[in-house]
């Protein structure tokens, strides 16, 4: 990642990967706010001080910028469907694009050096990403 300048933030597109990891890890499908805690976990070393300043619009109460842009990502990410659209109110939930890039993105993370900056809190085999897919999947279907 280049050097930024003081004041500047963390670029909106920069989180896309981190997002699907989140996701990924959380199962496939999570609440918001679970999956800033497990993104700001992947991320953290990346983020600057500015991206941590609230966000000014008084519609946001306090939210830091990182979260907004994250959230601004997540919505271009369910127009390119690797979101789903239709995923519960106040879910994030990975679509079968989402999910692909989520296979291999983890597998690209488990090969990086432990200098990468951006590492996913938990590894999973394509197995259990498959498991915890299937298994959230089948609770969501007895839901409705």
């Amino acid at each position: 990642m280049a050097t930024r300048e003081h004041g500047e933030t963390t670029p909106q597109s920069d989180y896309r990967i981190p997002i699907v990891v989140a996701i990924g890890n959380l199962g496939g499908s999570a609440k918001r706010e679970s999956v800033l805690v497990e993104l700001e976990h992947l991320i953290k070393s990346v983020l600057l001080p500015a991206d941590y300043a609230p966000v000014e619009q008084a519609t946001h109460s306090g939210e830091a910028k990182w979260q907004n842009r994250a959230s601004f990502e997540r919505n271009r990410m369910k127009n390119e469907g690797l979101l789903k659209d239709n995923s519960p109110h106040g879910y994030w939930q990975l679509a079968p694009a989402g999910e692909e890039l989520y296979r291999e993105s983890a597998a690209a993370y488990r090969s990086a050096s432990t200098s990468d900056p951006v590492r996913p809190a938990v590894t999973l085999s394509d197995e259990e990403i498959k498991r915890r897919v299937a298994a959230r999947r089948a609770r969501r279907a007895d839901d409705y």
